[in-house]
């Protein structure tokens, strides 16, 4: 099999420094699926989390430094918003002239029209967006003005200028379990394919060909790209393995009472044992008929 390709699908975090907690949860969950083989064997999950990332630099402003020395949110794969009692620091860019309530909410507006010229091009939408609101007890020293700047922003949401959902969580442990159900959703629907994830999580189905069907060796060409294993008379199986390691594909097996294998010794006491039970199948059926696999 060839060796495939790794993928970084870079996730980055948004949210200002009243959920310190969460970006710690998510940076686990993101560990965590990196675990995964079926995640591993194809992609490397890079959390992007300002603190382990930007430098405390001075003489610019601070958002602009985030997306010098981190990235930009709208460049990454996936941005995972999480909001509570605060939006943060008012933001100003100096770019397009606008401002913002927060860094949190310029990273969220920037991904959000990122993501809708995707939609409009015809091209698959980047970044993907995870949005959740903490539910929890509000603070004892709750800043009442950050709070109604939260209100507000998810208050667009609901009157739909922002378009799509949001998910609530009452406890810690509650969003770890969301967060980890949601990006593995979002990465096996939206960055999988399907042939790969076929080929990664699930055994295809067997393709059975009647070999008696066949008039030469030269007409299992046709079948080759049809079968993973194949199982035939001496005759018909002459010549065949070169083709099969020409073409790469399949282990060839010899038929059971030869006790021998070209191709891999292993996959033939494997395919022996098969074969006898189909010739047993056979037999009850009288109907003495190798099968090609």
């Amino acid at each position: 099999m060839k060796n495939r390709q790794v993928e970084k699908i870079d996730i980055f975090i948004s949210s200002p420094g009243d959920v310190s907690r969460e970006r710690k949860i998510a940076q686990k969950v993101i560990a965590d699926l990196n675990k995964l083989p079926h995640i591993s064997s194809r992609f490397t999950l890079n959390a992007l989390v300002y603190e382990d990332t930007v430098p405390p630099g001075m003489g610019e402003n601070a958002q602009l430094m985030v997306d010098h020395y981190m990235m930009e949110a709208e460049k990454a794969d996936i941005l995972v918003c999480i909001l509570w009692s605060r939006m943060g620091t008012p933001v100003y860019d100096p770019t397009t002239g606008k401002s913002y309530p927060s860094g949190t909410a310029y990273e969220f507006s920037q991904a959000y029209e990122a993501y809708q010229k995707c939609l409009k091009a015809g091209i698959p939408p980047r970044p993907r967006m995870l949005l959740y609101r903490d539910k929890k007890r509000m603070p004892a020293a709750v800043d009442l003005v950050q709070l109604s700047r939260v209100n507000a922003f998810f208050e667009q949401i609901i009157q739909g200028e922002f378009q799509g959902l949001f998910a609530q969580y009452k406890s810690n442990k509650a969003f770890e379990e969301m967060l980890r159900h949601d990006l593995l959703t979002v990465i096996e629907k939206d960055f999988v394919t399907v042939s790969s994830k076929l080929e990664i999580v699930e055994i295809k189905p067997l393709t059975v060909v009647d070999v008696f069907a066949i008039d030469s060796p030269d007409a299992l060409d046709t079948l080759l790209g049809k079968a993973s294993r194949i199982v035939g008379r001496e005759a018909l199986l002459q010549g065949i393995p070169e083709r099969l390691r020409a073409r790469r594909v399949g282990t060839l097996a010899s038929p059971w009472w030869s006790r021998k294998n070209d191709a891999c010794p292993t996959s033939g006491r494997r395919l022996a044992c098969r074969w006898q039970r189909e010739c047993a199948v056979a037999k009850s059926r009288r109907q003495r008929r190798p099968r090609l696999i």
